[in-house]
């Protein structure tokens, strides 16, 4: 499965202004703390469908999470 750099500065931020602890995030992402965690550390990548899941949980952009070195799919642009 392919992963996706994504700014671990940016997921932690952005979960926070949103009002959410990992383990509430985790739990809408379908996903375990751990990895919420390791991924807002760095520790570990995501798979883009797991970035755009964060992404709309926390409602916004799957480039907001993404790291500098990101390009949108056409899909992801505001229309």
């Amino acid at each position: 499965m392919s992963s996706m750099n994504h700014s671990p500065e940016r997921v932690q931020r952005a979960r926070e202004r949103a009002g959410m602890t990992q383990m509430a995030l985790a739990e809408q992402v379908g996903c375990g703390k751990s990895l919420i965690s390791e991924i807002e550390s760095g520790t570990r990548n995501c798979t883009p469908a797991r970035l755009e899941k964060i992404a709309q949980v926390l409602g916004v952009r799957t480039a907001t999470l993404a790291s500098e070195h990101y390009r949108p799919r056409r899909s992801e642009e505001p229309a």
